[in-house]
């Protein structure tokens, strides 16, 4: 028995510290990558692609459709993106999909397409869904199909895409690929009206005036419940009336983000010498980001009221404000009243660097989930995908 036993014994350590070490050298890889040293990155992520590590298949996939650390080859970040979107890396597979529309390393073949962006819509991803949905509506590698296009629609807007929110009113009201059916329409041309999508705020005021009285309330029900009305503001009271002996009191309100998901990616960091409001430390650079989730909206000023009063805060007295082309500090300004007329649904200002990285760690102790303030790629990389 021991004769068995130890071998076996001996090839898992062996197995177990060889997989540490692939660990140590992919982050060693993404250090390298990360203070500018591309070549040591990619040197040091092609061995372990060549071993079959499906994460340094994919960011060498990406070096080479980036031409960062090494020369630029389509054929090449085309071949190393399969191999990693074989071994199920969800963001491999919507890079894959991707040059299998527009011809990247490869000739264009809308059906494989369709094939990748299918297998990463059934697990959630919003993008492929709204993009599969499009190739069924309009019949583009798969058999023209309205009712799956209204579908797939149907997943992405109910993760919150104004387009696919917007598609839907229309299907809804045309009766293509659902029951025709007013108030539905209505209602998700409400929900898509309110992220700004000019085209259906037009759409909802037109059918209002084609509804009827009843349909127009059931429109109205259904439009609340795609979109929650926002919390009133709060009535200030001298003093909070004290519990009832053996009843326990309301727990502190949390603050319920919408985030999306970020595939990971790389891009030029900075701007253009000619891009409007730029500052002269702004020049590109090559920047890589892996996967992340963001806040779709900005934290709210009601948002922010719940963690101050949860936490008992301070509110600094006086903030900076951009007045008369310039930046000032204003005496008596706070986020309780930045200068001019806010609601508890609009973005909450004035506020520190500290007070938002104090607010991410007690959303994060408050809902048990890890929430920070996005790096300056990130950032930048999320607001330049339009």
């Amino acid at each position: 028995m021991r004769a068995r036993i130890g071998p076996w014994l001996a090839v898992s350590i062996t197995l177990a510290s060889l997989h540490f070490a692939h660990a140590e050298d992919f982050s060693a890889g993404v250090e390298a990558y990360d203070r500018g040293d591309y070549e040591e990155a990619f040197v040091l992520w092609q061995s372990l692609a060549m071993g079959g590590d499906p994460r340094a298949q994919h960011r060498l996939g990406q070096m080479y459709a980036a031409g960062i650390g090494v020369r630029r080859n389509d054929l090449a970040a085309f071949r190393w993106t399969r191999r990693a979107a074989e071994q199920g890396v969800v963001e491999a597979r919507y890079d894959l999909a991707l040059r299998y529309s527009l011809g990247r390393g490869v000739r264009p073949d809308h059906a494989r397409a369709a094939h990748w962006y299918g297998l990463i819509a059934e697990d959630g991803h919003a993008v492929a869904q709204e993009l599969l949905a499009e190739m069924y509506e309009e019949g583009q590698g798969v058999e023209k199909d309205a009712a799956r296009a209204a579908y797939w629609y149907r997943r992405a807007a109910e993760q919150g895409y104004v387009k696919s929110q917007a598609k839907l009113g229309v299907m809804y009201s045309e009766g293509r690929g659902v029951p025709r059916d007013l108030a539905q329409a209505w209602a998700w041309f409400d929900a898509a009206a309110s992220k700004g999508h000019d085209a259906a705020a037009r759409e909802r005021t037109s059918l209002r005036l084609r509804l009827g009285e009843k349909e127009l309330a059931r429109a109205v029900r259904l439009g609340r419940e795609l979109r929650p009305e926002p919390a009133e503001p709060p009535v200030e009271r001298e003093a909070e009336a004290a519990p009832e002996p053996g009843s326990d009191p309301d727990p502190d309100p949390v603050p319920r983000l919408e985030m999306i998901r970020i595939g990971s990616g790389c891009f030029e960091m900075g701007s253009e010498p000619a891009e409007a409001g730029r500052h002269e430390n702004e020049g590109r650079r090559p920047a890589c980001v892996e996967s992340f989730s963001l806040s779709r909206f900005e934290t709210t000023r009601g948002q922010y009221a719940a963690f101050a009063a949860s936490t008992g805060r301070e509110t600094p007295d006086g903030c900076q404000v951009y007045e008369d082309g310039a930046w000032r500090l204003r005496a008596g300004r706070s986020w309780r009243d930045p200068g001019y007329v806010q609601r508890d649904d609009h973005p909450v200002a004035c506020v520190s660097r500290d007070d938002a990285q104090a607010f991410a760690r007690w959303l994060s102790e408050r809902t048990g989930r890890s929430y920070r303030l996005p790096t300056e790629a990130e950032w930048e990389y999320a607001a330049r995908a339009g």
